[in-house]
């Protein structure tokens, strides 16, 4: 062999190697259970279910989510061709804005919601249903808006959270598919990740859960709840006053050997424990027994109130939705509310990002594929601004940038101009605008 040769093979060998994954990613996982959580409450399905109950029964948390969902679903969207102006680019990028936009049997803005579930949990894990395009036929397999007979989607299935299982990992921790068990038939059922769509808040060590935006507000929430439990028994403790209950002096409520005396016992104890300030307050007791209520010795060591706002600020914070409780707070300068508006708007678009990264990687280039077109041609969906300028601030731009002379009378601006101003459009009759570029060419 000459020396050219072993040296071709060497560099053969070499670049073989540098083709060859060595490490893992240090995800913990067993079995495809992860251990990625340090808190056990958190972990697998009953993490789960904290969260559920976090987004659904505290008020912050409710009402932060509530903001990112309405304003993504607000924001609107465009698809952008893979070459303007090039035919075949262009008709892939009509034909997926149709298959997105309009032809699956779930709206764009409910999908939209679903996929922002990734928010309480961390992720969410959608199958992707195909269909062939036969127009208004029974056949759900075939049913489309469209005719052309091409293969569009039916749906982005939502698969529920609670119903994971496991999952499948390679060997370098690849992600290969989400294994769920779900009612009626609670049988095992494996989706691959060829078919799937994967959003996650948070990629660490590919972990397929990723992240919950509520994770750094458990803490504060966990002692909210209890709080909260502790101020409703003292509020309702203050008004009835504490219960003490006096037997008659031949009765021994602690003689555990006399079965009489215990079952007194225990019905006084339920007498107490039951008294309460309502509509049917009221107790009947047996000749001989008397009944008070002790009222309270003292005012309060600490303001249960203000610790309980306090933790709603530190909940709001963690979420980024901390403008939410500036006009309740009635503190705060309307400058500062609108930098926490801006912050929190940012934090919208870059979830929006994620959403939009993820299926401009794998699910339009897969249908473009499917349709039997190149790769290469397909189209990139783009969101817009998710904050609008606030009038005042636009109107004061717009005079400004025309006083330097970088604006002139345009129709389409004033167009836009008098929707964001909620104003009628102009009389269809009006003479057009007057263009100063052309007179000054006069």
């Amino acid at each position: 062999m000459t020396v050219v040769a072993m040296e071709k093979q060497q560099r053969g060998i070499v670049a073989q190697e540098k083709l060859i994954e060595v490490g893992v990613s240090g995800l913990k996982q067993w079995g495809g259970v992860l251990d990625e959580e340090f808190l056990r409450e958190l972990r697998d399905i009953s993490g789960v279910r904290i969260f559920r109950e976090m987004a659904r029964n505290d008020a912050i948390v409710g009402a932060s989510l509530f903001a990112y969902i309405t304003l993504a679903k607000e924001v609107t969207f465009r698809l952008e061709s893979a070459a303007q102006g090039d035919a075949l680019a262009d008709e892939i990028t009509e034909f997926v804005r149709g298959a997105l936009f309009e032809d699956m049997s779930t709206s764009w803005r409910d999908l939209l919601g679903e996929i922002f579930s990734f928010l309480t949990y961390g992720w969410s894990w959608f199958e992707v249903v195909y269909k062939r395009r036969g127009g208004d036929v029974e056949d759900s397999t075939h049913r489309s808006r469209f005719t052309d007979g091409r293969i569009g989607w039916r749906k982005w299935a939502i698969r529920g959270q609670d119903t994971l299982v496991r999952w499948e990992l390679d060997e370098h921790g690849g992600i290969q598919a989400m294994v769920q068990r779900a009612s009626p038939t609670f049988e095992e059922l494996t989706v691959p990740i060829e078919k799937s769509l994967l959003f996650r808040t948070l990629i660490e060590r590919n972990n397929p859960e990723g992240m919950s935006i509520l994770r750094t507000a458990y803490q504060s929430f966990y002692y909210k709840r209890r709080i909260q439990v502790v101020r409703g028994i003292g509020i309702e403790r203050d008004l009835a006053g504490l219960p003490m209950i006096t037997p008659p002096e031949a009765v021994d409520l602690w003689n555990p050997n006399d079965s009489d005396a215990v079952a007194k016992k225990a019905a006084a104890e339920k007498v107490v424990r039951r008294i309460r300030r309502d509509e049917h307050e009221g107790v009947v007791l047996p000749f001989g027994w008397t009944l008070e209520l002790l009222a309270s010795s003292g005012s309060r060591q600490f303001d249960i109130t203000a610790v309980i706002a306090q933790l709603n600020a530190e909940i709001a914070m963690s979420m980024m939705t901390d403008f939410l409780l500036l006009g309740h707070e009635k503190v705060g300068a309307r400058a500062l509310a609108s930098d926490k508006r801006a912050v929190f708007s940012h934090a919208a678009a870059s979830f929006l990002d994620t959403i939009t990264d993820v299926i401009n990687r794998f699910a339009i280039p897969e249908l473009v594929k499917l349709n039997g077109w190149p790769m290469e041609l397909s189209p990139k969906l783009k969101h817009g601004p998710v904050a609008e300028i606030e009038l005042t601030e636009l109107t004061t731009f717009i005079e400004k940038a025309a006083g330097a002379g970088l604006l002139f009378p345009d129709e389409e601006l004033e167009a836009h101009l008098r929707t964001r101003a909620m104003l009628p459009p102009p009389p269809e009759d009006r003479p057009p605008m007057p263009n100063p570029d052309a007179d000054e060419e006069d």
